[in-house]
């Protein structure tokens, strides 16, 4: 077995999730290593690492169960700061993550930066934050109260994220 699969069989063990259920069957962690594995096998990556480098890819082809944990994969590699790792070992990671997640080009700096901020759209809902990153709305909630990146307001009472914010987060883990 991989490190990464190792590993992220671990990550979910500490989440609370459970290898068996009370009559000894296999549940969540079994189900969510044993979709990934069969994700890689079924879009032809050589291993998890290949499968991480181009994740961002395979959630939008996925759909349901698969797509979930997809994107528990996708929050482990995010928590864990195993995208860097990654990102050295498959450099069109970061060109498949950042393409996938609107960026454009300012005409006026030549930066890069989300589209929509480009639009003048200052802040994302958590909802948008959620298909940007490629994340759940539970995980995002579950950051917010840990009080891990990436970083949130509250205006008016609602959560928003900083374009800015995000675009700092995901160069920080690529």
């Amino acid at each position: 077995m991989s490190a990464i699969k190792d590993n992220f069989k671990n990550w979910l063990l500490n989440q609370g999730l459970r290898k068996h259920t009370k009559t000894k069957r296999n549940s969540t962690v079994h189900n969510y290593v044993y979709r990934v594995d069969a994700i890689c096998s079924k879009l032809k990556y050589d291993n998890w690492e290949e499968l991480a480098s181009n994740l961002f890819i395979a959630i939008e082809k996925e759909k349901g169960n698969n797509a979930t944990a997809l994107r528990k994969f996708n929050e482990f590699l995010f928590e864990t700061d195993c995208w860097k790792a990654i990102s050295s070992k498959y450099p069109q990671t970061r060109k498949n993550v950042l393409g996938l997640i609107s960026v454009e080009t300012d005409p006026n700096t030549g930066k890069k930066h989300l589209k929509e901020t480009v639009a003048g759209k200052d802040y994302a809902t958590p909802s948008e934050t959620e298909g940007i990153l490629r994340v759940s709305a539970r995980t995002l909630k579950r950051w917010r109260k840990e009080e891990k990146d990436p970083r949130f307001s509250r205006i008016g009472g609602r959560v928003r994220y900083a374009f800015h914010d995000l675009e700092e987060f995901l160069n920080r883990r690529f």
